[in-house]
């Protein structure tokens, strides 16, 4: 099971329909995983950070803060968006 969060502009909400589309669809290529939106039973959990403004920096570290305490163990927290190319400092 996966789950997505999508944080910031309207480009990071693109973003995350395509990686649904990868993770979840029925195409040719997808790796056919089911959406959830429970973290506790979510095995991976995708939030697509936005890094642009300081409330959107707040925002995605405290989305990050709250699935690493919410999620199962064992499941993969995956950190994608501008957050991690512009302030990677700030998540690790």
């Amino acid at each position: 099971k996966i789950m997505f969060q999508s944080l910031g502009c309207p480009r990071n909400f693109v973003d995350t329909e395509v990686m649904l589309g990868i993770s979840v669809g029925e195409q040719q290529g997808s790796s056919g995983l089911e959406l959830t939106q429970d973290v506790s039973a979510a095995d991976y959990l995708v939030v697509n950070t936005c890094g642009f403004l300081k409330s959107a920096r707040s925002e995605s570290r405290s989305a990050i803060e709250e699935l690493i305490e919410e999620k199962k163990d064992g499941s993969k927290l995956i950190v994608t968006g501008c957050m991690v190319n512009l302030h990677r400092d700030q998540i690790l």
